[in-house]
């Protein structure tokens, strides 16, 4: 969004990173993950702060730009894509007057307003969410797994199907049913019918389904939306499969909670650190739920 942002305001400072290699998600990602702390002077950060609590993340994009318009003159003379990075760092480090940057940040982009933010924003994650790119774990024994099981998308959606319907997901008398749940020797059974070696079948299970120590406990069936992620398939498919098992396991809100619930398996999968699959994945999924929920509002 931020780079948008800055072809639009500060063009020749986009021409000059772009033909050095630098991206600026190298630089702001954390500034804004860490609310510029360490990045500017402590004095600087809590004013920042100020304007944050007070404007919201518009004023982490304004003072952005700011920085990289007080860095401008710097940036233009540096040649490589080192010098620059470590150039800008510096200016940002030595921006002792506050209001030197709070002036440079609402005098020179005050026309920067929230709905712009918020298109640009949605235009970057509906890019994201509408492109191929492959979905692939980042655990090494669930990229294992994935090679093992073999797994297609068919017989994934069937598995699933098949649990929501042992554990009564098509009851009419219960419509929109709390979280199903199925004993884990069940899920299993359930697995083995896509993934006919025992021992991978057991290995899978142990993957999907983390309390696997009593056969007869329960677990939610929502858990065999692991298998989606271990499935080969491309982006799309998979998250329409997420999408039809959203509606199946009886979800009537699409909220930012639901979302986090719906993938809170497939996070325990791909997250050993925040990969880019994660992000990808997360990101993703949440803006297809919301594109969803515009077409069943619109009917």
């Amino acid at each position: 969004v931020l780079e948008s942002l800055l072809r639009v305001h500060l063009p020749v400072v986009a021409e000059a990173l772009q033909a050095n290699d630098v991206s600026v998600s190298m630089l702001v990602n954390q500034w804004f993950l860490s609310f510029f702390v360490n990045y500017l002077p402590t004095e600087t950060v809590l004013r920042v702060w100020d304007l944050f609590f007070m404007d919201g993340r518009i004023a982490l994009f304004r003072v952005a730009l700011a920085i990289f318009l007080m860095a401008k003159d710097e940036v233009l003379q540096c040649k490589s894509q080192e010098k620059i990075i470590s150039c800008i760092n510096k200016v940002a480090v030595s921006i002792y007057d506050a209001d030197s940057l709070i002036a440079a940040a609402y005098g020179n982009f005050a026309a920067l307003t929230p709905e712009q933010v918020d298109t640009l924003t949605l235009h970057h994650l509906e890019q994201l969410a509408n492109s191929h790119t492959d979905v692939r774990c980042v655990r090494p024994e669930a990229n294992e797994l994935q090679q093992i099981a073999q797994l297609e998308i068919g017989q994934v959606r069937a598995a699933i199907e098949r649990a929501c319907a042992f554990a009564g997901a098509e009851s009419t008398a219960n419509p929109h049913p709390t979280p199903l749940r199925l004993p884990n020797c069940k899920l299993l059974e359930i697995i083995a019918t896509i993934v006919t070696d025992p021992l991978s079948a057991q290995q899978v299970f142990s993957m999907v389904v983390p309390s696997s120590s009593q056969p007869q406990a329960k677990s939610d069936v929502n858990t065999l939306n692991g298998l989606v992620l271990l499935a080969r398939a491309e982006l799309v498919p998979k998250l329409q499969l997420l999408w039809e098992n959203f509606e199946r396991l009886g979800v009537d809100k699409v909220t930012v909670e639901s979302v986090a619930g719906m993938m809170n398996h497939l996070l325990h999968l791909s997250l050993i650190h925040i990969s880019e699959p994660t992000r990808l994945l997360s990101i993703s999924y949440a803006v297809f739920c919301l594109k969803k929920k515009k077409e069943h509002q619109r009917r």
